[in-house]
């Protein structure tokens, strides 16, 4: 995975984060954002939700996994 494909994947994810609960699959299935969707973007995720769980931001890493999660099929 490139640095240019890695940013774009942070950029993805900051937005999930922030944006309303309940956007999230608004966000992800936008057409900016569909070429991001893959498996490499879940485990950016659960890599940074395991950061997020050592800074003790919980609720944080716990939206992030449920994203990955619906994004997984689980």
């Amino acid at each position: 995975m490139n640095e240019q494909r890695l940013q774009a994947y942070y950029q993805l994810i900051e937005k999930l984060l922030n944006c309303p609960e309940g956007e999230e699959a608004e966000i992800l299935a936008a057409n900016q954002n569909q070429n991001l969707v893959d498996v490499d973007l879940v485990q950016v995720m659960l890599q940074m939700a395991s950061n997020l769980i050592q800074q003790g931001e919980l609720d944080q890493a716990h939206r992030l996994m449920n994203i990955a999660g619906y994004l997984l099929g689980v």
